[in-house]
């Protein structure tokens, strides 16, 4: 009966998740693998929701592709005021005639990236500064003005130093790119994000992603007191109690983008396998040897729930940081006992069916850890390493026994 009912439980998970996976990335199998959800702005001021075509850099720059119930439209930086998609790039035609800019920033100061170049836009004032600013004199391309290696920092601190008193510091030892140039500009914005003021009005409410997680995990049963079982052997003080497991699972994640994007409710769903298996031995005298093989198998449902906090490193990498409370269900235990006894040329072997009595069904803990992603057109892929601390697996009499684990989770979702 156990066992039919294991089996049981074990097809209706695989259903479970074989469904929950197609359900995940169906979509994206079906012909919409080279789109995004986006938005267009339009010279009359409406937002249009939609898919915009996910291409390469120097492409989004001069067109952009948006589909609107299955029907494709190119439009030119003549055509509309802007785009972008809801993973976080953003572009506008208001800046360069004829082209669009990517918006990394938008306030008193605003930062623009056209290739290898960015621009600065204060009071209709353009500041453009390229990557390699300061390594050679150049010609700069949109004014005729002739730049000396320095220019770009005085250019730059005349930009700031009405509210950046420590101008002159901050610009000694500065090198322009993309991280720095939005840290300086969201500092003297008074921001601490990079938001696009015309586009953000079309965030939604609510924003689910959905993913699969695939890890594996190395686990320890730890003890407290002592037990008195078995010819008053304490194994679980003398055991090691270690064991690597492979482990499955799904996501859901919730943001609120027009509270705070970086912030997430996230719960997942795993099944995982842990199977440990030890040896002891005992020797009385020069004759007699007593080994112990020791075996815990265990099956769980875990559900960890957590807050996650996003912070961007650049335009496609996240590193986040995620805790929160964890619950499992030991859905079959199975333990047992193999001694082998050795008295001079005597062998005897007898098998005992339990260690322990059947462990708590519940277990409730906590967890923590943290995650580096990349967004790959609609997914995202990430390695995450975490930290579990459950209590409570087994209490009898002075003995009380928890679980460790450690664990590192390959994770894709789909944006």
């Amino acid at each position: 009966m156990k066992k039919q009912k294991l089996h049981m439980h074990r097809k209706l998970l695989f259903i479970f998740l074989m469904m929950m996976a197609l359900f995940v990335f169906n979509d994206s199998l079906l012909a919409q693998n080279s789109y995004v959800q986006g938005y267009i702005i339009t010279y009359g001021n409406d937002t249009l929701n939609g898919m915009i075509r996910n291409q390469q850099q120097d492409e989004n720059y001069r067109t952009c592709y948006f589909k609107d119930n299955e029907v494709e439209t190119s439009y030119s930086p003549e055509d509309i005021k802007g785009y972008g998609t809801l993973f976080g790039l953003r572009y506008t035609s208001q800046v360069l005639e004829g082209i669009f800019v990517e918006v990394l920033a938008k306030g008193d100061i605003s930062l623009y990236r056209h290739n290898d170049r960015f621009l600065l836009e204060k009071e209709g004032e353009l500041v453009e500064i390229g990557e390699d600013a300061g390594k050679a004199v150049a010609q700069d391309s949109w004014s005729g003005r002739s730049n000396d290696r320095y220019q770009w920092k005085r250019d730059l601190s005349n930009l700031i130093k009405d509210r950046l008193t420590d101008h002159t510091n901050i610009l000694l030892d500065f090198t322009p790119n993309e991280r720095s140039l939005t840290k300086l500009v969201n500092r003297y914005n008074g921001s601490t994000a990079s938001l696009y003021d015309l586009f953000e009005g079309n965030k939604s409410k609510v924003r689910f992603k959905y993913g699969l997680v695939f890890g594996a995990s190395r686990a320890s049963i730890l003890s407290v007191g002592e037990y008195s079982g078995y010819n008053n052997q304490n194994y679980f003080e003398r055991a090691d109690f270690t064991t690597n497991g492979p482990m499955l699972g799904v996501l859901a994640s919730v943001t609120f983008p027009r509270w705070n994007e970086k912030i997430a409710i996230q719960g997942e769903l795993h099944y995982m396998q842990l199977n440990y298996a030890t040896q002891l031995k005992n020797t009385t005298g020069d004759y007699y040897i007593q080994y112990d093989d020791l075996y815990m198998d265990f099956e769980k449902i875990v559900f960890p729930l957590s807050v996650k906090y996003s912070i961007p490193l650049g335009k496609m990498f996240q590193f986040a940081l995620q805790g929160g409370v964890n619950f499992e269900y030991n859905m079959n235990f199975e333990s047992r006992r193999i001694t082998e006894e050795v008295f001079q040329d005597m062998v005897k072997i007898h098998t005992e069916p339990q260690i322990i009595n059947e462990v708590n069904e519940y277990q409730a803990g906590l967890w923590g850890g943290c995650e580096l992603s990349r967004t790959f057109g609609q997914f995202s892929g990430g390695v995450a390493f975490r930290y579990y601390k459950m209590p409570n697996l087994y209490e009898e009499n002075e003995l009380n026994l928890s679980t460790n684990r450690m664990s590192i989770h390959l994770i894709v979702t789909k944006l």
